[in-house]
């Protein structure tokens, strides 16, 4: 069972070191952070152990087109809390002065160790002795089977945050949808969605389907897909009996870009996104 800290006295986490796991894959231009949305969703964890009088550790990840270096974050919440960054994480001394001087301190992009990635146990321990407390507030990489995710509370007393919290009630919300209720589902790897097509797709009395993983579903039509992004797998069995709806008008790019139908496409050209037209339809 997910114990979540809003259910926990603050004085609980006093003068504790807390390792908090968040979630800063932020996109950056210019080493400026061009969307501020992912920190905004953890400031009411960030909130709470201020409050408490906690000492926090927090690790996280970020990549992006200008390089994986989590200081431009550092830079950004600097304005706000008493942070220092470290860039080793294996500085223990750094690490230690730096806890003892802030209430936060942020460890530089924890991909840039292998052990993260391979959720090495010996990492996992290191990074568990750095501190008492194991919180997660990093909804969108709890999936992954990493140091961070699954290595670190399996040592540590552990408990989920606020923005874990909201998603999950979320969740539960729509687990059981009345009817009517459509379902609209996007992005890429049409196998990562197999399971919501199967638990919510069949059941839809509107299943939309829209981004790259459209593709998909217009190859297995028959369609000329050209030069679009396309999964490895054949997902016709996947498919069958769902009644699927898809973007019938998109925007393509060859010798340069256009707005096309669907059945129109040229086999030099690529599928870039749904035109705006097709929401109308």
């Amino acid at each position: 069972m997910i114990k979540y800290i809003s259910q926990t006295n603050m004085e609980e986490f006093k003068d504790k070191r807390i390792i908090l796991r968040l979630d800063f894959n932020v996109p950056i231009k210019e080493g400026k952070i061009t969307s501020d949305f992912r920190i905004q969703k953890s400031k009411k964890t960030l909130d709470f152990l201020k409050e408490s009088g906690a000492k926090v550790i927090i690790i996280s990840h970020i990549k992006n087109i200008e390089g994986s270096t989590l200081y431009p974050v550092y830079d950004f919440l600097k304005k706000e809390y008493k942070i220092s960054f470290v860039e080793d994480i294996y500085d223990g001394e750094s690490i230690g002065r730096a806890i003892r001087e802030n209430n936060f301190i942020l460890i530089e992009n924890l991909r840039n160790w292998e052990g993260e990635k391979n959720n090495d146990i010996e990492f996992s321990q290191y990074i568990a002795s750095l501190g008492e407390i194991y919180i997660n507030d990093a909804f969108s990489v709890s999936h992954r089977e990493h140091a961070s995710i699954v290595g670190v509370p399996s040592i540590l007393p552990s408990y989920a945050g606020f923005q874990i919290e909201n998603e999950i009630a979320s969740l539960n919300k729509v687990s059981k949808p009345e009817h009517p209720f459509s379902f609209i589902l996007g992005g890429a790897k049409f196998e990562t969605k197999i399971p919501l097509i199967e638990k919510y797709g069949k059941g839809a009395d509107l299943l939309y389907i829209g981004g790259a993983i459209a593709n998909d579903v217009y190859k297995s039509r028959g369609y000329e897909i050209g030069k679009s992004l396309v999964g490895d797998i054949d997902i016709k069995e996947y498919i069958s009996g769902v009644d699927i709806t898809v973007p019938e008008k998109v925007i393509v790019r060859g010798d340069d870009v256009r707005k096309t139908d669907i059945h129109s496409l040229e086999s030099n050209e690529m599928i870039l996104d749904a035109d705006p037209e097709a929401l109308k339809d």
